[in-house]
Protein backbone atom coordinates (compact mmCIF):
# COMPACT_ATOMS: atom_id res chain seq x y z
CA UNK A 1 0.00 0.00 0.00
CA UNK A 2 2.87 2.46 0.09
CA UNK A 3 3.97 2.88 -3.00
CA UNK A 4 0.33 3.78 -3.71
CA UNK A 5 -0.08 5.95 -1.36
CA UNK A 6 3.02 7.89 -2.10
CA UNK A 7 2.09 8.18 -5.27
CA UNK A 8 -1.96 10.15 -4.54
CA UNK A 9 0.37 12.13 -2.10
CA UNK A 10 2.21 13.09 -4.96
CA UNK A 11 -0.82 13.34 -7.85
CA UNK A 12 -2.92 14.99 -5.70
CA UNK A 13 -0.07 18.11 -4.65
CA UNK A 14 -1.01 20.92 -4.16
CA UNK A 15 -5.34 20.13 -4.49
CA UNK A 16 -7.79 19.70 -1.79
CA UNK A 17 -6.72 16.54 -0.64
CA UNK A 18 -4.72 15.24 2.34
CA UNK A 19 -3.66 11.32 3.23
CA UNK A 20 -3.58 10.76 7.13
CA UNK A 21 -2.07 7.27 8.57
CA UNK A 22 -3.38 5.90 11.75
CA UNK A 23 -0.46 3.45 12.85
CA UNK A 24 -2.21 0.56 15.48
CA UNK A 25 0.41 -1.57 18.01
CA UNK A 26 2.38 -1.04 20.84
CA UNK A 27 5.38 0.60 20.55
CA UNK A 28 5.39 4.56 19.52
CA UNK A 29 9.30 3.92 19.07
CA UNK A 30 8.62 1.26 15.78
CA UNK A 31 6.01 3.30 14.51
CA UNK A 32 8.62 6.26 13.98
CA UNK A 33 11.19 3.97 13.00
CA UNK A 34 8.83 2.63 10.53
CA UNK A 35 7.40 5.96 9.15
CA UNK A 36 11.09 7.32 8.64
CA UNK A 37 12.85 4.08 6.71
CA UNK A 38 9.40 4.10 4.34
CA UNK A 39 8.96 7.43 3.70
CA UNK A 40 5.99 8.33 5.44
CA UNK A 41 5.96 12.19 4.50
CA UNK A 42 1.89 12.40 5.53
CA UNK A 43 0.43 13.32 9.07
CA UNK A 44 0.31 10.15 10.69
CA UNK A 45 -1.37 9.02 14.08
CA UNK A 46 -0.40 6.65 16.73
CA UNK A 47 -3.34 4.76 18.23
CA UNK A 48 -1.07 2.57 20.93
CA UNK A 49 -4.64 1.66 23.62
CA UNK A 50 -6.66 1.22 20.09
CA UNK A 51 -8.77 4.42 21.05
CA UNK A 52 -9.00 5.51 17.28
CA UNK A 53 -9.54 1.67 15.77
CA UNK A 54 -12.11 1.49 18.31
CA UNK A 55 -14.22 4.76 18.08
CA UNK A 56 -13.98 4.04 14.24
CA UNK A 57 -14.77 0.23 14.24
CA UNK A 58 -11.53 -0.97 12.56
CA UNK A 59 -12.19 -4.75 11.92
CA UNK A 60 -9.08 -5.23 9.76
CA UNK A 61 -5.94 -3.41 8.31
CA UNK A 62 -5.54 -1.59 6.31
CA UNK A 63 -8.83 0.10 6.76
CA UNK A 64 -9.70 3.41 4.47
CA UNK A 65 -12.08 6.22 5.19
CA UNK A 66 -13.06 8.55 2.92
CA UNK A 67 -14.02 12.26 4.58
CA UNK A 68 -14.65 15.03 2.30
CA UNK A 69 -13.93 18.71 2.39
CA UNK A 70 -16.69 19.26 4.68
CA UNK A 71 -15.85 16.68 7.23
CA UNK A 72 -17.87 14.14 6.13
CA UNK A 73 -17.37 10.52 6.19
CA UNK A 74 -17.92 9.84 2.73
CA UNK A 75 -16.49 6.06 2.58
CA UNK A 76 -15.78 3.46 5.03
CA UNK A 77 -14.10 0.70 5.72
CA UNK A 78 -13.37 0.08 2.13
CA UNK A 79 -10.12 -2.04 0.68
CA UNK A 80 -8.41 -2.09 -2.64
CA UNK A 81 -6.38 0.74 -4.91
CA UNK A 82 -8.98 0.61 -7.53
CA UNK A 83 -11.54 2.08 -4.92
CA UNK A 84 -9.21 4.56 -3.24
CA UNK A 85 -8.28 5.37 -6.77
CA UNK A 86 -12.18 6.13 -7.76
CA UNK A 87 -13.21 7.71 -4.51
CA UNK A 88 -10.49 10.00 -4.08
CA UNK A 89 -11.01 11.34 -7.89
CA UNK A 90 -14.59 11.67 -7.29
CA UNK A 91 -14.42 13.75 -4.01
CA UNK A 92 -11.17 15.78 -5.08
CA UNK A 93 -13.48 16.61 -8.11
CA UNK A 94 -16.01 17.81 -5.85
CA UNK A 95 -14.19 19.42 -3.54
CA UNK A 96 -12.19 21.25 -6.42
CA UNK A 97 -16.15 22.45 -8.11
CA UNK A 98 -16.77 23.79 -4.67
CA UNK A 99 -14.35 25.51 -4.27
CA UNK A 100 -14.78 27.55 -7.57
CA UNK A 101 -18.20 28.65 -6.23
Amino acid sequence: MLPHERSLVSSYKNRPFALVGVQVGDAPEKAKSFAKENSITWRSFFDQAGAIANAWGVEGYPSLYLIDHEGILREAAFRGEDKVDEFVAKYVAIAEKAMKK
